[in-house]
C-alpha cells in the first residue's frame, strides 16, 4: 500500500516581473508562477540579471494555496 503524498500549490510572484523561479534546487519557471508541491519545507530561490538574488525556506501547509510575493533588490552600480 503506497500512501498518497498530500500536495498543496505555492503562488510565486516577484516585482519585477520574470524572475527565475528554483524549488528545492531545480528550475521550475518565471514569476509570476503557480506551482503544486508536497507539504512541508521547501528552499524556495529567486533569480532576475542585475538584482540580487532571493532565498528562504518555505513552510506549505495542506490549507490552501500559499503566495509568496518577493521583491528582488537592484544590485546599484557604484560608479567610479
Amino acid at each position: 500500500v503506497t500512501e498518497k503524498v498530500k500536495s498543496t500549490f505555492l503562488k510565486v510572484g516577484s516585482s519585477p516581473e520574470g524572475a527565475q523561479v528554483f524549488v528545492d534546487g531545480m528550475f521550475k519557471g518565471r514569476a509570476p508562477i503557480k506551482l503544486g508541491l508536497p507539504i512541508g519545507k521547501h528552499e524556495v530561490r529567486l533569480t532576475l540579471p542585475d538584482h540580487y538574488d532571493w532565498e528562504a525556506q518555505v513552510q506549505l501547509s495542506e490549507e490552501s494555496e500559499t503566495p509568496l510575493s518577493v521583491r528582488l533588490i537592484p544590485i546599484s552600480e557604484k560608479k567610479p
